[in-house]
């Protein structure tokens, strides 16, 4: 391989990380926002309410597990 064609498949593989983990953090953005609305459904419950925050504090770390993208991911 080439260092001109490693490069290139440097670029690629770095893109696919970016995209990848892009689509991470987005999912977890929205699982944790329905977690949110169901933890308001569930105003009350006091297990339920404390379940679900834990769940949140683990979802907001894994999604700070992720550096966003400085600019959008083009697929």
């Amino acid at each position: 391989m080439t260092t001109l064609a490693a490069a290139a498949a440097a670029v690629v593989a770095s893109r696919s990380v970016a995209t990848a983990s892009q689509v991470h953090r987005e999912l977890l953005e929205e699982f944790m926002a329905l977690v949110k609305d169901r933890l308001e459904e569930n105003r009350g419950n006091p297990f339920v309410e404390e379940s679900l925050r834990d769940l949140l504090v683990t979802l907001a770390e894994q999604h700070d597990g992720y550096f966003p993208a400085a600019e959008p991911v083009a697929a």
